[in-house]
């Protein structure tokens, strides 16, 4: 009596397990790989603009350059504006590789009115920059641009640029998906099936083993 292994039915169904157990480890293969090259998630985005009357703004996420890349995606900040001491104090943890880096900076309030809070940053030598956080719409947004006088000194700045701070979460998932070798898992899956057929094919053309 044959072995159920044995049977063209029971050889088919070994190499359907070996090909889901060769998926399941290109899958972990490629989530390894991902995790890798993006480990960390900068959570959410919150301005909190109920004490605004009362000078004290508080506001978390991640600034994005639009339509450019940066050095620092994953990223993530706290800036907290008083108006009696007309400050805003930011502090920013960065991941670059497997390094951790943390800042602290203090700018200074050139705006506070019942609508608009302008804050600017201007220490650096070759740009300003000025941050604007609007009440009505609970945005934060950024413009970095070449000082005067300083382009040939700076030849390598781009003039300006634009911010925005944004939910931390969506920077992380959009760098997930373009770290992901969508090309090599591919081919990869390609090979691993058509290895599957090619093996189920032979025994579906095989004779018979006589027992």
């Amino acid at each position: 009596m044959k072995k159920p292994w044995q049977t063209k039915t029971g050889r088919i169904l070994g190499i359907l397990f070996q090909t889901v157990l060769a998926m399941l480890a290109l899958l972990f293969l490629m989530e390894g790989y991902v995790q890798q090259k993006v480990p960390v998630s900068p959570y959410g985005l919150h301005v909190f603009t109920d004490l605004w009357d009362r000078g004290y703004v508080r506001l978390t996420g991640t600034w994005v350059i639009e339509r450019e890349k940066q050095y620092f995606p994953l990223q993530i900040s706290e800036i907290q504006c008083r108006s009696d001491s007309k400050t805003c104090v930011e502090s920013r943890a960065e991941v670059s590789g497997k390094t951790l880096i943390v800042h602290q900076d203090t700018y200074e309030i050139r705006r506070w009115d019942q609508h608009i809070l302008i804050y600017v940053e201007d220490s650096a030598q070759c740009t300003d920059s000025v941050y604007t956080v609007s009440r009505d719409t609970k945005q934060a947004s950024g413009l970095r641009s070449l000082k005067p006088g300083m382009e040939s000194t700076c030849s390598d700045v781009t003039e300006e640029l634009k911010l925005r701070l944004t939910n931390g979460f969506d920077v992380y998932w959009a760098m997930q998906q373009e770290a992901r070798p969508i090309a090599v898992s591919a081919t990869a899956l390609v090979i691993i099936l058509l290895w599957a057929g090619f093996r189920i094919r032979g025994i579906v053309k095989s004779p018979p083993i006589v027992a």
